[in-house]
């Protein structure tokens, strides 16, 4: 069975390779790009990145279309947690804590993964941080003592009144040592978030890589069969035409 996963600033292809060997590496998932995975021949496709905004998402139909032909999908992390938060009920795999965050509406927001990052020529390297990856940090500075939950709350709201390509550790602190919050107190915690650890996100990743490399999960009988709308349509022989 061959495996795809659209990955960019999450995790590195050659990370990625070592928990799923001999899996095609794809970029951020987009509109359309589920439907050329299955075109290529892949019935086992893992999303973790994915663009939004200025780029069209990777549509739900063509996720359900992927699960009502036999594939197997999974999402995780980025992109790939929200789909499967909004899709597990039809047969979408969500993997990892992100994802179980949107499924039990603890998280909504769409800007809580979204990430600047650099091109693929550049390694899709991540510009901003994820605000579930900063909250996860602030999480695990309280639990060890670091900040206090009063400090811990005004940090959380510092960041997430940040517009999200703008959201770093480092502009964090900044704007935490403009505030009112003494630097005494940031001290450690600077040190604490500045050191190397590995970030919700990719832990995340990592758990859907294993999850896919264990073979445990087997297609589904869909429960519903997704209606053609023009729409989709239009993608679907959009996509069947290319070379």
């Amino acid at each position: 069975m061959k495996s795809a996963v659209f990955l960019g600033p999450t995790l590195s292809s050659a990370l990625a390779r070592q928990y799923l060997p001999g899996c095609e590496i794809r970029p951020p998932a987009a509109q359309g790009d589920v439907l050329r995975a299955l075109k290529s021949g892949a019935t086992r496709l893992g999303i973790i990145d994915g663009y939004f905004d200025a780029v069209p998402s990777v549509t739900h139909k063509e996720i359900l279309y992927a699960i009502e032909t036999g594939a197997i999908v999974f999402g995780s992390s980025s992109m790939g947690a929200l789909r499967a938060a909004e899709l597990h009920a039809f047969g979408m795999i969500g993997v990892g804590r992100i994802f179980e965050l949107y499924r039990d509406g603890d998280l909504e927001d769409d800007d809580e993964v979204a990430v600047l990052h650099a091109p693929e020529s550049a390694g899709y390297h991540p510009i901003s941080e994820a605000m579930v990856n900063i909250r996860d940090r602030i999480d695990a500075a309280l639990q060890e003592g670091i900040v206090d939950g009063a400090l811990a709350t005004q940090l959380i709201a510092l960041a997430k009144a940040m517009p999200y390509g703008t959201r770093s550790f480092k502009r964090l602190l900044a704007v935490a040592r403009e505030s009112s919050i003494q630097s005494s107190r940031l001290d450690r915690f600077e040190f604490f978030v500045t050191s190397p650890h590995e970030s919700l996100k990719e832990r995340d990743a990592v758990a859907l890589l294993r999850r896919m490399a264990s073979g445990e999960d087997q297609p589904l009988t869909p429960s519903i069969r997704i209606p053609r709308t023009l729409f989709f349509e239009r993608l679907f022989q959009e996509v069947e035409r290319e070379t």
